[in-house]
């Protein structure tokens, strides 16, 4: 018997889809889920030199908290705001940050 692709069916989702899904639905999940993914994302986006400054990063609600050792690193983020949360919400995959709070 041949064994054939068979399309996705336009009632049918993708995984990544459904677990997306899952994750809103189950607010508890998905917040764990972006606690340790959002580290990931500082990273990425800030780079290793920034990252290194960090002590901790969090979301709460739609802010995003970062605590950093730094004072003029933390001068620098501030004026780089609107960069940081359009490239940061490029990668979240829901509950988009409005705001950044560096202390």
């Amino acid at each position: 018997m041949p064994n054939k692709f068979h399309p996705i069916k336009s009632n049918q989702k993708k995984l990544s889809e459904s677990l997306k899904d899952y994750l809103k639905e189950n607010k508890q999940l998905g917040r764990s889920y972006q606690k340790f993914n959002i580290e990931d994302i500082w990273l990425e986006v800030v780079g290793q030199m920034v990252s290194n400054y960090t002590n901790s990063v969090k979301i709460v609600g739609t802010t995003l908290k970062v605590s950093i050792s730094s004072s003029p690193l933390k001068q620098e983020i501030n004026f780089s705001k609107k960069q940081l949360i359009e490239s940061i919400n490029q990668k979240l995959p829901y509950e988009k940050i409005s705001e950044i709070v560096v202390y």
